[in-house]
């Protein structure tokens, strides 16, 4: 299930990064892109920190 969520997450930021890449995003979509992934890497780090490991 982890490889298919990641593999997921990869095509979608590959898909991100080719649009960019290509200059067809307007500033303003590629800065909302910037604060949507970085506040989900943040998000997902603070919930990992917070998981608590079977003992």
């Amino acid at each position: 299930m982890y490889i298919l969520i990641e593999f997921g997450c990869a095509l979608v930021y590959a898909g991100a990064g080719h649009l960019l890449g290509q200059g067809s995003v307007s500033l303003r979509r590629q800065r909302w892109l910037d604060g949507v992934s970085g506040s989900a890497m943040v998000g997902l780090a603070g919930w990992l920190m917070l998981e608590k490991r079977p003992a």
